[in-house]
């Protein structure tokens, strides 16, 4: 079963948080996932935010689960 959170990378980040999550699966081994992240990072010691909607593909490749496609656009 695809896991979103399972290898979320957190080198740089702040924080992640993911909204109005929608995961499809498309086969067994391809799932489209969509939704809204909130995004923080510092940046020599500023914080910075960025909110974005995204559409990613995921493909199970060596039983692992990896990005073989990504989007995303700013949102208000």
């Amino acid at each position: 079963m695809f896991d979103l959170t399972a290898d979320l990378p957190t080198t740089g980040l702040g924080g992640l948080d993911l909204e109005d999550l929608q995961i499809r699966e498309i086969t067994e081994d391809v799932v489209i996932v969509s939704g809204k992240e909130t995004m923080r990072s510092n940046d020599n010691g500023k914080t910075n935010v960025s909110r974005l909607r995204f559409t990613d593909v995921f493909k199970k490749i060596g039983g692992q689960w990896r990005a073989v496609s990504t989007h995303s656009s700013p949102r208000e």
